[in-house]
């Protein structure tokens, strides 16, 4: 049986900065570099943290990569 190769994604990391534990992160949203490529990727991850950050302004954004 074989393996199938995890897809790499670039993913929006956010945390409430009003919350306790101000530390915890979670992926609120993630772009696949397989099916994008790292550029559109990145682009798109970028674009949805430009358009979403001036809305909650109790939110942290981080960009992380990963893969599953």
């Amino acid at each position: 049986m074989s393996k199938k190769k995890k897809e790499q994604f670039i993913m929006v990391m956010i945390r409430n900065t009003d919350m306790v534990p101000p530390d915890e992160w979670g992926m609120t949203v993630s772009y696949s570099i397989d099916q994008l490529g790292v550029v559109e990727a990145m682009r798109r991850a970028e674009k949805f943290i430009d358009l979403n950050s001036p809305m909650f302004k109790n939110i942290d954004y981080k960009l992380q990569g990963g893969e599953w």
